[in-house]
């Protein structure tokens, strides 16, 4: 006969048996939770200025969710404006810094699936028009993690007839810095052709050092290297100001400038290094926006932007005499073991096996200018030494591409041997369609524009 232990044991095990069949035990939660999605959490508290001409009149906040790779929100929600404190908010009422300004609040909390996301803010009106007088602000981005929270503080910049709006809280305060309308001067005023000269001034009212990124686009929205601008600075009266110029010469491509400036606060100063003469570089300035308070980031306008377009002052009505001048910007892209390196001018960085892709500008003016990218194997066993002659060594072509081409941009591509080759970027003269003169050639011979031999194996003779 059984002991009474045993059968006690027994009598447990067969309770929790039934309970688990009978839908106890939560409901199966445990079971659930395995197929269930994981989940972050993102909450964002956004403010607006009461003295705010559109806070006045009843506004509201739409926030805007996005995913950190999509083009457009994925989800929209506007939000009363109704607290008159950071402290009516739970989430919120750790955080330190106060408004000094009066403020109206609304707050919108996300469960998300792990991953990249970022939020705008914008003040609407009751129709939910957006206010012009209130500049819209955008989270950095959160790369979250199942389980994982995030807070932000948005407090947008609204204009208002008195001194009680903008961004102003103690402890910190931040105003945006503003840029100037970009001048684009041409330097000749003859019909010649002539360089470009663009300067782009901005002012920081808190005299916080600053920040400008270029962006040069052709006609085709084409983005352009960026010569390196110069550089003047000064202070005046606590407002600092900085300002760039680049010089663009008389062929640039370029047809579209924006610059955008952000005022870089929290800045370390160079430390003194023992036993040297000069301090240590500083460590690296953020902006405003990017800094963060406690565990809340605090998300306030701080920058500004400007954009201006590049007049051509370079109309050629003929295409120049040398060939070689009709082919600008050249780039090659280089694939190599499934993985594309990044562009160069440089043709030597060239290896066997490689696919090149060679991206040119034909000049305006030219038409009709035939382009032709050759490679070719080389057979003379001392072709690959830097003393030999490359361009008289036997070779066979393994693959040509060539076109003729209008202004523009333009692209051949090609394939290197796996041993010892050559390879060449030519231009032809322009071919105009007329009817050659008996016994000439229907293109003549190209000009060599760049060219390169390498390589470390021989080639097969046969």
């Amino acid at each position: 006969m059984l002991n009474k232990t045993v059968l006690y044991g027994l009598a447990l095990l067969l309770a929790a048996l039934a309970l688990l069949l009978s839908g106890g035990m939560g409901s199966h939660h445990w079971l659930r939770s395995i197929g269930e999605p994981q989940r972050a959490t993102l909450q964002v508290l956004g403010g607006a200025p009461f003295y705010g001409v559109g806070v006045k009149r009843g506004a509201a906040m739409r926030f805007e969710l996005f995913e950190c790779a999509s083009r457009g929100p994925i989800q929209s929600v506007t939000i009363p404006l109704w607290a008159d404190s950071i402290r009516r908010f739970r989430a919120y009422s750790d955080f330190k810094l106060r408004p000094e300004a009066a403020h109206r609040f609304g707050d919108i909390t996300w469960q998300v699936t792990p991953g990249c996301h970022r939020v705008r803010a914008q003040v609407v009106d009751q129709a939910g028009v957006a206010l012009g007088s209130c500049e819209p602000a955008d989270t950095p981005n959160s790369f979250l993690e199942s389980g994982e929270s995030q807070s932000y503080v948005i407090l947008s910049e609204c204009e208002a007839p008195d001194d009680h709006a903008g961004v102003r809280l103690q402890e910190i305060l931040n105003r945006a810095p503003r840029l100037d309308p970009i001048e684009v001067t041409p330097l000749s005023s003859d019909a010649s052709c002539s360089s470009t000269k663009v300067c782009a001034t901005a002012h920081d009212p808190d005299g916080d050092p600053l920040k400008l990124e270029w962006t040069l686009r052709s006609h085709s929205d084409r983005l352009l290297p960026t010569p390196t601008p110069t550089v003047g600075r000064q202070r005046l009266d606590g407002e600092s100001s900085r300002t760039e110029c680049i010089l663009l010469p008389a062929n640039t491509q370029a047809a579209h400038v924006d610059v955008q400036v952000r005022d870089l606060s929290g800045a370390l100063p160079a430390a003194q290094v023992p036993g040297q003469a000069t301090p240590a570089r500083a460590e690296p300035l953020l902006s405003f926006e990017d800094l963060y308070l406690g565990d809340f980031g605090l998300v306030a306008r701080s920058r500004d932007h400007e954009s201006a377009k590049i007049p051509r002052t370079c109309n050629p009505t003929s295409c120049p005499a040398n060939p070689a001048d009709r082919i600008r910007m050249i780039r090659y892209w280089i694939g190599r073991d499934g993985v594309l390196l990044p562009p160069t001018s440089d043709l030597s960085q060239a290896a066997e096996g490689d696919t090149i892709d060679v991206e040119f500008d034909v000049a305006p003016g030219c038409h009709g200018v035939r382009v032709q990218f050759s490679s070719m194997r080389l057979h003379s066993a001392d072709a690959h030494t830097p003393d030999s002659r490359p361009d008289t060594a036997p070779t066979s072509t393994v693959s040509s591409a060539a076109n003729i081409f209008e202004p523009g941009t333009h692209i051949l591509w090609n394939r290197l041997p796996n041993c010892h080759f050559r390879v060449e970027l030519r231009a032809a003269e322009t071919h105009t369609g007329e009817a050659s003169a008996p016994g000439a050639r229907s293109h003549p011979e190209p000009a060599l524009l760049d060219a390169y031999h390498g390589g470390e194996h021989p080639c097969p003779t046969n």
